[in-house]
């Protein structure tokens, strides 16, 4: 049988099927049942780390306080002015030096980004398992493989900083960043949004909080390149829907995955990709 995009959603129905393309090296995730959550500062964008606050109200709220100052400064004697200069004028100073630090502040978002940093891990997939860009760029020029994860599981509710289930964010590409105002800010906002470059992954976030979160025994070493912990967070049989082999594996590889799939006694469909044009295409293979 063979198969693209199109047919596949009609198969599901109306499950939605995201999709994980990993390098053939990484066949531990489906051995293991194990999958990286990865901060902020460890995506292959650097600009996750950067975003642009609004920084009007803390000027209307400098505007407001100037304006008192001098309503009182004009209600003075010039007896009490003259007493009085030297803290009118020491406050004005105070008030510029906080709009100047606060501007500084807000400019420097990378604050807020240590702190997301820190408390939450990102599993990015996409709605489409047959991009030859993602094929080739992350799963090993095409000898990698694709897990289809289906998004009405359990699973893809983890619980967020206080408590409530999570959902999942779908990728905003935007031409330039989107202004977040500091007082209304949400986590979807900061986490959901990418330059247009970026639009041909197509992807969508499931975000899991960090707090209790330790780091899997399964990790060979604690920290990445970039210095951040690795968070693996179990993934349940039955979330697993499809898996896509590439048209360039090995055969040690596929046939490595396909004896994993069933020891593990993971039910989900197989299929092998071929290329036809400039398209992949895959066709089922059995387990």
């Amino acid at each position: 049988m063979h198969i693209n995009n199109s047919s596949i959603m009609y198969m599901k129905g109306r499950l939605m099927i995201l999709y994980k393309y990993l390098p053939s090296m990484r066949i531990d995730v489906i051995e293991n049942l194990h999958i990286r959550f990865t901060q902020l500062s460890s995506l292959n964008d650097p600009f996750e780390m950067y975003h642009c606050f609004d920084s009007r109200e803390n000027r209307n709220l400098f505007n407001e306080a100037v304006n008192k100052a001098d309503e009182l400064w004009i209600s003075l004697s010039e007896k009490e002015k003259l007493e009085e200069n030297g803290n009118y004028l020491n406050c004005l100073n105070e008030l510029n030096d906080w709009l100047y630090n606060t501007e500084i502040n807000m400019s420097m978002t990378k604050s807020l980004s240590d702190y997301l940093n820190d408390k939450i891990g990102i599993l990015s997939l996409s709605e489409c398992f047959s991009n030859p860009l993602m094929w080739s760029h992350y799963a090993d020029q095409y000898r990698g493989f694709v897990i289809g994860f289906n998004s009405d599981h359990e699973w893809f509710k983890k619980p967020d900083a206080f408590g409530e289930p999570t959902s999942i964010i779908k990728v905003k590409y935007l031409e330039r960043k989107s202004v977040i105002s500091p007082n209304s800010a949400s986590v979807n906002q900061v986490l959901g949004e990418k330059s247009k470059h970026w639009e041909y992954e197509k992807e969508y976030r499931l975000t899991c909080n960090f707090s209790g979160f330790k780091v899997h025994p399964l990790s060979k070493s604690c920290l990445d390149e970039f210095g951040n912990k690795i968070f693996l967070a179990q993934i349940p049989l039955d979330v697993i829907s499809c898996i896509y082999l590439g048209p360039r594996i090995d055969i040690n590889t596929e046939n490595k995955i396909i004896e994993i799939v069933k020891r593990n006694r993971i039910v989900c469909d197989l299929f092998k990709g071929y290329f036809d044009d400039y398209s992949i295409k895959f066709e089922s293979i059995s387990a």
